[in-house]
């Protein structure tokens, strides 16, 4: 209990710390390659004329989805809080090494996984080989199917552990089954941009 506790305040500083150091920037932008990505710039769409009702076409900007930039905040923060753990003075390999796995594992997810909001859902999708293009993310681990989930369905939502310190993100969506299918991921994306989406398309009161 006491190296949990030991732990926890090492780690603890060290995600504060991070959040503190600038967020990089995407320099170039991604193209993405999915079945359903082939959306022109401009949709045709009918409306009808108030005078004598004649239909005419007007044109609407679609909105480009938009590639949340990889962020390696959480993924430093749990390495470095390992490796301090693990050294002099602390020296407990028992409780450090298995924090700066973690930190490691996250920082490959960070540089190959992106979350892209549209219209109309988040997905998770995955950097190509040549390092811009992004494809549809393997089939969900734990339920199977695509993972993208329409805005509509997703019933609640919540940083942790908090929006000022953001770790995790937990949400709840109704498309997987009907009852509700509960999700949590690391932010490995940034964080603001995050939250800024989650708050844009899934308005909940409060937040």
């Amino acid at each position: 209990m006491l190296a949990l506790r030991t732990a926890f305040f090492i780690l603890l500083p060290a995600l504060a710390a991070g959040f503190l150091m600038p967020t990089p920037s995407l320099s170039k932008p991604f193209s993405i390659i999915t079945r359903s990505r082939g959306v022109p710039a401009r949709l045709p769409v009918t409306a009808l004329n108030s005078w004598g009702g004649k239909k005419q076409k007007t044109t609407r900007v679609a909105v480009e989805p938009e590639v949340i930039a990889p962020d390696y905040r959480v993924a430093a923060g749990f390495f470095l809080g390992g490796v301090g753990l693990a050294l002099p003075p602390l020296s407990n390999p028992g409780a450090g090494l298995p924090l700066a796995l973690i930190g490691a594992f996250l920082a490959s997810r960070t540089q190959k996984v992106r979350f892209v909001f549209d219209e109309e859902a988040m997905e998770v999708m995955t950097v190509g080989a040549d390092g811009q293009s992004l494809s549809m993310e393997r089939e969900n681990f734990a339920v199977g199917g695509r993972n993208r989930w329409t805005y509509t369905s997703f019933t609640n939502w919540e940083f942790y552990p908090s929006e000022q310190v953001p770790v995790l993100v937990y949400f709840k969506e109704t498309q997987t089954k009907p009852e509700g299918q509960i999700h949590f991921f690391p932010v490995i994306g940034n964080p603001a941009r995050l939250l800024e989406n989650f708050r844009k398309y899934v308005p909940l009161p409060g937040k």
